[in-house]
């Protein structure tokens, strides 16, 4: 998720909008910029921190807009950062989120004679605002929103009326006013040291603020209040940022995520994946034995498929719990790979003492490279995902998957077993792969009609094969971690070896189904489970054929490439698995008997 922060009616407007910026900066940003008025419309833009955003001269403005970016569309550049400008220089613009048809608009635009400065999909919100002209600024931000189609928080400064105007559809924007002023942010921490409280805005709000004054609109246009939220206490590593729940947000943060992984270790020109792994510690692998536990473990799961499909090493997963205990140790020549989103987890630390003593080269996944784990191996590839408060966790799984892969990609290379066309391949597809993240969570109206006819039933099973069998182990321990489920995971092909004895009415069966190779099998399982008359649930991905009538209810996720699937299907699941327990009126982030992070026995 990216920062927004805007005042109107205040002096220093700039420099106390750097400030806000500032304070959201735990995320990690790649860029930044802020944009004025004293007068004219001015704009300055940094690669990197806010700290690298230096504003001199006079401070008499007293109205201001800024945003801290990472990179989706476009490359992380001065021209790529937001505010963008409009043609004319009148208007700049931020916005957080993802426009899913900004490529017809923009064609349509150039065609009309406009001229873009950036790669990114959000340089067309200043075109269109300008395109626009004429209208009163209301109408005119009513006519842009109508042309949008994905989610997007908004943010406009206008020179000719002096006033910001926002625009919110799923994704968190709160604003508020004194007597005198007006504060907009995507994250009320920025307003804290303005406000006593602060206003979520709901999907399809619309807003103008002028100095102490806050016009807002609902979707149909009509003028309307919403509650204030206090301020005091409010600690910024603990903020909902506008969702219900903290697993709703950080679902919602995965894309970001993955994004900064991306940006840290993959190349297009050259193609190019790097680690920043000495190649001599990669050379030393023979065999990986993956370790971690519950959604780690899945993601250690995960990684040993792509090891020994890519690299075509040995490679096993082993749940830390129970590999602490066991007498077996790595055979020489192991890596040993260490997952833990707090780096605390300590039966993975128990793990890595047992072994440490034998000197296997261990490198861990972990969001905290200063943790006990990251501290003792040898190498640490973080996570990026920022602070992720819920006890579920889903953008933490997201982002291991995602450098399991990139590990077994780089193996791969280090042994020559993936050419230069497969790994130019691989990076093209890795680039453009947030945006199938970002159309799941599109269709989270979608899954959450499948969420609540799932809700009905106490026993869940979840059919897989191949690579999105992690995937379902992963959905299963998000049903009971928060849904409170009793949630099984099977190799379709396992059906028959015994989980067929409990299929009843009472029994509900997710199918994963993917098309290729094994979709046939899945299908001929999806026939079986109906004919016993269990009710079915299938989360398709689009190119496969459809169940129709043999599947209860059908939630369509968009395509991805083959390796990259789990991903996108744990997404959809963890959608699921949130929409069910909030259908059951689940405490959602704090899940019975469980903790964020297991540090005791």
């Amino acid at each position: 998720m990216c920062g927004i922060c805007g005042i109107v009616g205040v002096p220093n407007a700039a420099r106390l909008v750097l400030q806000g910026l500032r304070s959201l900066e735990y995320r990690g940003y790649d860029s930044c910029g802020v944009a004025w008025l004293d007068g004219a419309l001015h704009a300055k833009k940094a690669v990197g921190g806010v700290d690298n955003l230096r504003l001199d001269g006079p401070a008499h403005e007293t109205a201001a807009l800024g945003h801290t970016r990472w990179a989706t569309h476009g490359n992380v550049t001065q021209e790529n950062a937001h505010p963008h400008l409009d043609c004319g220089g009148d208007v700049a613009v931020v916005h957080n989120g993802v426009l899913l048809n900004y490529e017809t608009l923009r064609d349509a635009l150039t065609t009309q004679g406009h001229t873009f400065r950036s790669q990114t999909d959000s340089e067309v919100l200043a075109h269109l605002w300008e395109s626009h002209a004429g209208a009163d600024g209301l109408e005119r931000l009513r006519r842009l929103v109508q042309q949008l189609k994905g989610t997007f928080s908004i943010a406009i400064l206008d020179r000719t009326e002096a006033a910001l105007y926002v625009a919110k559809e799923r994704n968190p924007l709160w604003v508020g006013a004194t007597k005198t002023a007006s504060f907009l942010a995507s994250d009320p921490v920025a307003l804290k040291p303005h406000l006593p409280a602060a206003t979520p805005l709901e999907d399809g709000d619309h807003a103008r603020l002028t100095p102490g004054r806050i016009d807002l609109f609902d979707a149909a246009g009509r003028p309307v209040q919403r509650t204030a939220q206090p301020l005091a206490g409010l600690d910024d590593r603990i903020d909902k940022a506008g969702y219900e729940h903290f697993m709703l947000k950080e679902i919602h943060e995965t894309p970001a995520s993955l994004n900064r992984i991306l940006s840290a270790h993959v190349t297009i020109e050259p193609p190019h994946v790097d680690l920043h792994l000495p190649d001599a510690f990669l050379a030393k692998a023979q065999r990986v034995l993956f370790l971690g536990a519950g959604t780690s473990f899945h993601a250690g799961l995960l990684g040993a498929q792509f090891v020994r499909r890519l690299a075509r090493l040995p490679a096993d997963a082993q749940t830390s719990p129970e590999y602490k205990d066991a007498t077996s140790v790595p055979e020489k020549g192991t890596l040993v790979v260490l997952l833990s989103q707090s780096g605390e987890t300590l039966d993975t630390l128990q793990a890595l003492h047992r072994i440490e003593s034998l000197g296997p080269p261990l490198l861990a996944l972990t969001n905290f490279p200063k943790s006990s784990i990251g501290r003792k191996a040898d190498h640490v590839l973080e996570l990026r995902t920022g602070v992720e408060v819920g006890v579920a966790a889903t953008k933490t799984f997201l982002s291991q998957s995602l450098l399991v892969y990139l590990l077994a990609l780089a193996l791969a290379r280090q042994r020559g077993t993936v050419g230069d066309a497969a790994l130019l391949q691989a990076a093209t597809e890795l680039k453009r792969f947030s945006r199938a993240i970002d159309r799941v969570l599109f269709r989270t109206a979608e899954a959450g009609q499948l969420a609540r006819e799932l809700s009905r039933f106490d026993h869940v099973f979840l059919l897989a094969k191949d690579l999105l069998l992690p995937a379902a182990f992963e959905g299963a321990l998000k049903l009971k971690e928060i849904a409170y489920l009793h949630a099984e995971a099977y190799a379709a092909g396992e059906l028959k070896h015994g989980p067929f004895a409990l299929l009843e009415k009472s029994t509900a069966v997710v199918f994963l189904l993917a098309p290729g190779a094994h979709e046939a099998s899945l299908r001929n399982s999806l026939h079986e489970v109906h004919a016993r008359g269990a009710p079915t649930f299938v989360i398709a991905m689009d190119g496969a054929q459809d169940p129709g009538p043999l599947a209860t209810h059908t939630l369509w996720v968009p395509a991805a490439p083959f390796d990259l699937q789990p991903l996108v299907f744990s997404t959809a699941l963890h959608l699921v698995s949130y929409w069910v327990a909030k259908a059951r009126a689940l405490p959602i982030d704090r899940p019975r008997n469980l903790a964020k992070s297991v540090t005791v026995e």
